[in-house]
């Protein structure tokens, strides 16, 4: 299980979380961003949060799209799954944990976090909100260790 949480952002230490991908000095990794907790804010605001969120990674030489869980409300669980399942490295933005809860739960996206997490299959990713949704859907701290290098 590989994570790179921080409080806001980015964080500090951007070049930790490039180093968990299978290929830390890759340039154009693709990343899927779910930021669907700004999901309540007017569409204008969403937008613009959405943006800062793909320009910070693709400063980071990352390739960043947006993966709306919104287009997997009420479908097959497996279709999230292989969704999430195509890249590397899984952002999510921060903002309201209520908000985003519901989007990982309507969407089946909780349980197929947690089964791709459990597999190694990606770095999952974020700040905020994205750690506050953890420790319901997998029990994160629980099993969560520190990683030197």
């Amino acid at each position: 299980m590989r994570m790179y949480l921080s409080s806001f952002r980015t964080g500090n230490h951007p070049e930790q979380m490039l180093a968990l991908l299978p290929q830390p000095h890759a340039s154009d990794v693709p990343v899927a961003v779910i930021a669907n907790a700004v999901d309540a804010l007017p569409d204008g605001e969403r937008e613009a949060a959405v943006e800062r969120e793909l320009g910070a990674l693709s400063g980071l030489g990352l390739r960043p799209v947006e993966l709306d869980l919104r287009t997997f409300f009420e479908r097959p669980a497996a279709q999230i799954a292989a969704a999430l399942a195509r890249f590397p490295l899984v952002w999510v933005r921060g903002g309201n944990v209520f908000v985003l809860r519901q989007a990982m739960a309507r969407s089946g996206a909780d349980r197929a976090l947690v089964d791709l997490l459990r597999q190694d299959a990606f770095v999952y990713a974020g700040y905020s909100a994205a750690a506050c949704v953890l420790p319901p859907i997998c029990g994160a701290w629980r099993s969560a260790t520190p990683r030197r290098r």
